[in-house]
C-alpha cells in the first residue's frame, strides 16, 4: 500500500542546515516542529526566520561577545610552518577557542595581537 503524508522538514534560514545527522528529521507540523528545534538550540528570529544552535551562537557571540577559554599553548613543536619554534624547541604560540561559538584565536606568546583561527 502506499500512503501519502504531510509533514514539515527545516532548514536553517542563515547557513542552509537541514539538521540532518543520520537522516532528515520529519515533523508532524509546523508547532511540532518548533517545539522540538527550539529544545534543541534552534530559535525563531524576530523576522521569523528560523536560526540553527550554529547560527544562534554566532549571532550571540556578535551581540554580547565571546565566552573565552584560556590561552593554552600550542603543542606543534614548531610543525606548523607559520609557527615559529622557541630555543627550547617548543612551538611558542598559544590559542584559544570561544565555548559558544567555536571562534578561534592564536598569538605568540607574550604577544597582545592576535589572530583568527578558520
Amino acid at each position: 500500500m502506499l500512503t501519502t503524508i504531510t509533514c514539515v522538514v527545516v532548514t536553517c534560514d542563515e547557513c542552509g542546515d537541514n539538521n540532518e545527522r543520520d537522516y532528515i528529521p520529519h515533523y508532524t507540523g509546523e508547532s511540532d516542529a518548533i517545539e522540538q528545534l527550539c529544545v534543541q538550540g534552534w530559535r525563531v528570529l524576530g523576522d521569523g526566520t528560523l536560526a540553527c544552535p550554529v547560527c544562534v551562537a554566532k549571532q550571540t557571540c556578535q551581540l554580547n561577545g565571546h565566552q573565552w577559554a584560556p590561552w593554552r599553548p600550542c603543542h606543534c613543536h614548531g610543525q606548523v610552518l607559520r609557527h615559529v619554534g622557541t630555543p627550547n624547541g617548543l612551538c611558542g604560540n598559544e590559542f584559544r577557542w570561544c565555548e559558544r561559538c567555536d571562534h578561534g584565536e592564536e598569538r605568540s606568546c607574550g604577544a597582545t595581537a592576535t589572530t583568527a583561527v578558520a
